[in-house]
């Protein structure tokens, strides 16, 4: 596979690798990850993921 940017030693890719991984494992990413704001949140209540995208969709037509 091809890198994007093509004039990026090995070494450069590897330093933004680097980065990117610290950063995935930072709190800010991890809370940017999972934001939601506090009236989605509780409606939200202990559903997983798939459970909410069904309940969005059960609770959009029925306002149809």
């Amino acid at each position: 596979m091809e890198p994007f940017a093509i004039d990026l030693d090995e070494e450069d890719i590897k330093r933004e690798r680097r980065k990117a991984r610290e950063l995935r494992g930072s709190q800010w990413w991890k809370r940017r990850r999972a934001a939601a704001c506090k009236e989605c949140n509780t409606a939200k209540k202990q559903r997983l993921p798939m459970e909410w995208d069904q309940y969005l969709k059960d609770v959009g037509s029925n306002l149809s």
